[in-house]
């Protein structure tokens, strides 16, 4: 059901996210990742082998000026890595900048 997909994002957003950067914001010494495990798709009510959106928080480069999160956003966004383990990598590499 879509309704219980957005519900279940707007739960988590309130109450695991904006706590975890609520407390990020308040050290300067953490860097926080934040990544699905695999993408579910609305429109084809299954999961997909599609990229997964993450975001690095807080970011050096700063917003990427998106203005809408949704699927397409995902497709076409700036940064892709083939496994988990390229981006726990990149991770690892910018938690050092």
């Amino acid at each position: 059901s879509i309704d219980d997909k957005i519900c279940t994002i707007e739960d988590i957003d309130r109450e695991i996210v904006a706590p975890l950067t609520e407390a990020v914001d308040q050290r300067k010494d953490i860097t926080l990742l934040l990544v699905e495990n695999h993408m579910s798709s609305v429109n084809l009510m299954r999961y997909s082998k599609n990229p997964v959106p993450f975001v690095v928080y807080p970011s050096i480069q700063g917003a990427d000026g998106a203005e809408l999160f949704n699927e397409e956003l995902v497709l076409g966004g700036s940064d892709h890595f083939k496994s988990g383990s390229a981006l726990m990598e990149a991770y690892l590499q910018y938690d050092r900048m």
